[in-house]
């Protein structure tokens, strides 16, 4: 296993940001996912089953934490009303 940073913004005077990555192959399950967010920021994360699918909104973090996520194919990070700097990591 790896870490993969999927975000790391620095988006003062953005009104959003989007990441994107995709998971290696035949790997499924549960991974842990890391947000630290420096300042107000509303951070989306989603997953989707393949490229032609709709996202789906795994959680959404106001406030540095980490917690264990379901792995999708596709993942990213999408974030809001960012004011300082947001770092994302998946452990994949």
């Amino acid at each position: 296993m790896s870490t993969k940073l999927i975000d790391a913004s620095t988006a003062s005077s953005e009104s959003s940001a989007t990441a994107f990555i995709t998971t290696p192959d035949r790997i499924d399950g549960f991974r842990v996912f890391k947000v630290v967010i420096s300042s107000a920021a509303n951070v989306l994360l989603q997953g989707r089953f393949h490229q032609d699918d709709t996202w789906h909104t795994i959680n959404t973090y106001t406030a540095t934490g980490a917690e264990s996520v379901a792995l999708f194919p596709h993942m990213r990070t999408s974030m809001d009303s960012n004011n300082g700097t947001v770092s994302a990591w998946l452990d994949v």
